[in-house]
C-alpha cells in the first residue's frame, strides 16, 4: 500500500521522524505511539474514508465563520478539517492524543489543554465527544474557551444506533448521541442541526448521527451576518 500511495508513505515517514526525536522507555512504547498512524493507513487500505463527512462539516463552518477566526479542533485525527480551514485563511489549533497527520498537531487531550478564556471563535469536534470522561465538564470548558458569540460545531456518529450488536457492545460505556444532544442543547443556543447516516455504512435506522451548531447562551450573535438566513438549517450529508 505504501509503495503505491505516496501521500500515505509521506504521512508514515513524517510521523516516524517525529517520534524518533523523542526519548522512549522501551521499544514497545515507541511501537504503541505509532499505532494511531498505522491504524489510519490500514483503514484507508481497506477502503474506509471519512473525507466526505469532514468536507461536509468544513463547508458548514466556512459558511458561518468570520474572517480570520481562531479555531480549536478537538480530536483532529488525520488533520483534514484543520488543513481545510487553514487553507481558507483561518488560524487552527488542532488537538489529538496521537500523531497521524502531517498537519502540526498539539498532542494532548482536550482535558489537559490549557488556554485563556475566550481564546477561540469556534470549537469543533468530530466523532470524539463520546469518549469525554465528563461530558458536562467538557462542554463547560468549551464554553469558557469560546469568545462571545463563538460557534461550537459537533459532528456525531451515533454508535448506539448501529445494527451491529458487537460494535455497540464495544462502546456501551460511552456517552450516547441522545445524551450528547441533550447536553449540547442545555449548554448552547442551537443555530443549526441535521441528522445524518451512520459513519461506518448503511446499517441501522438511517438517523445515526448529527451535526450540531450552537453559540454560547451568554452572548448570542450571528458570526457571519451574510449567512443569517441559513443559520437555522444544515443540509444533510449526501
Amino acid at each position: 500500500w505504501l509503495r503505491s500511495h505516496p501521500e500515505d508513505r509521506e504521512l508514515y515517514e513524517h510521523v516516524k521522524r517525529q517520534l524518533v526525536k523523542r526519548e522512549w522507555e522501551t521499544r514497545e512504547h515507541y511501537a504503541d505511539a505509532k499505532s494511531a498512524v498505522v491504524d489510519t493507513i490500514m483503514r484507508r487500505a481497506h477502503g474506509e474514508s471519512y473525507n466526505e463527512r469532514i468536507e461536509h462539516v468544513a463547508v458548514i463552518l466556512l459558511e458561518r465563520l468570520p474572517a480570520n477566526p481562531r479555531v480549536l479542533e478537538i480530536g483532529a485525527g488525520e488533520g483534514l478539517l484543520a488543513r481545510r480551514l487553514t487553507d481558507a485563511g483561518h488560524h487552527v489549533v488542532a488537538l489529538d492524543t496521537a500523531s497521524r497527520s502531517t498537519f502540526p498537531i498539539t498532542e494532548r487531550s482536550f482535558e489537559s489543554f490549557e488556554a485563556p478564556a475566550e481564546s477561540f471563535d469556534c470549537i469543533a469536534a468530530q466523532l470524539v465527544l463520546h469518549h469525554a470522561a465528563g461530558l458536562s465538564a467538557t462542554l463547560a470548558k468549551m464554553e469558557r474557551l469560546l469568545a462571545p458569540g463563538g460557534l461550537v460545531a459537533i459532528d456525531d456518529y451515533g454508535w448506539e444506533r448501529s445494527a451491529d450488536a458487537a460494535y455497540r457492545e464495544q462502546r456501551r460505556d460511552l456517552h450516547t448521541s441522545q445524551t450528547m444532544l441533550e447536553a449540547l442543547r442545555e449548554r448552547f443556543e442551537e443555530t443549526g442541526y441535521a441528522e445524518h447516516g451512520f459513519v461506518r455504512g448503511a446499517e441501522g435506522d438511517g438517523r445515526l448521527g448529527f451535526t450540531f451548531i450552537g453559540t454560547s447562551r451568554a452572548v448570542q450573535r450571528v458570526m457571519n451576518p451574510s449567512n443569517a438566513a441559513s443559520a437555522s438549517s444544515i443540509p444533510k450529508r449526501p
